[in-house]
């Protein structure tokens, strides 16, 4: 979310792939968004509704929140969907409800440890991995794929990881 002023209580509207729907019980929440409850209901089989309510979140450009969402066995890798973000509501600090702009996200299902989405988890995702560590803008690289140890750093011990994988 990139937001220009302070933002109090909001709500997104999201429709998922039917074939993968998030966990949510598990929605997690950005140490940026302060003092909020959290709480996530399904309208249909697709379109859930996730609510901050009773904090704030300061003017930022954040991941707000992540989802997780389990993965059927026989989802091929490198498969691509649309999140669509139907809507985002947000109270202001002067307590005036606005409705956000949006724009649609993607849910890729790749491999752990498959940095460059070719498939395999091989040498050349080791390298990738490093580029990250080392800070090159790589957009064919997938970043949540090179931490396999999932602690939110991209490091020296997901090399090793990646290693183990292969």
């Amino acid at each position: 979310m990139a937001n220009t002023a302070e933002a109090k209580d909001m709500t997104f509207q999201l429709t998922f792939p039917t074939a993968l729907m998030p966990r949510v019980g598990e929605v997690m929440i950005s140490d940026k968004a302060v003092g909020y409850t959290t709480s996530a209901t399904a309208q249909n089989d697709s379109v859930y509704v996730f609510s901050m309510i009773g904090g704030t979140l300061e003017a930022a450009t954040t991941k707000l929140l992540t989802f997780y969402v389990d993965i059927p066995e026989d989802m091929p890798t490198g498969s691509s969907f649309q999140v669509k973000i139907n809507q985002i509501s947000l109270t202001q600090p002067d307590g005036i409800n606005v409705t956000a702009k949006t724009r649609n996200g993607r849910m890729g299902v790749y491999k752990m440890g498959d940095v460059n989405a070719d498939d395999e988890v091989n040498i050349t995702d080791v390298v990738g991995t490093l580029s990250i560590i080392k800070g090159m803008e790589d957009n064919a690289l997938i970043k949540e794929v090179a931490d396999p140890n999932e602690d939110s750093d991209v490091n020296i011990t997901d090399v090793v990881g990646i290693l183990e994988i292969i």
